[in-house]
């Protein structure tokens, strides 16, 4: 792991994106997550901290701001 990705675990914890679109998964608004793939087409794999993973469009995440 380099110096940069500890530092964000820090300060983001273990999940450095934010769930960001209500119409599709509404109760995840706001929610922790984090990107452990990314693919074709803008797609990504997105798992939240109760172990949920979901392959969604990146445009859903963004990440967390200082």
């Amino acid at each position: 792991m380099s110096p940069g990705n500890a530092e964000n675990i820090e300060l983001y914890g273990a999940w450095p994106f934010v769930w960001r679109v209500r119409t599709r998964l509404p109760e995840r608004f706001g929610q922790g997550c984090r990107v452990t793939a990314r693919g074709a087409l803008n797609s990504a794999r997105v798992e939240f901290p109760d172990g949920r993973w979901f392959i969604t469009s990146r445009w859903y995440v963004r990440r967390q701001k200082t």
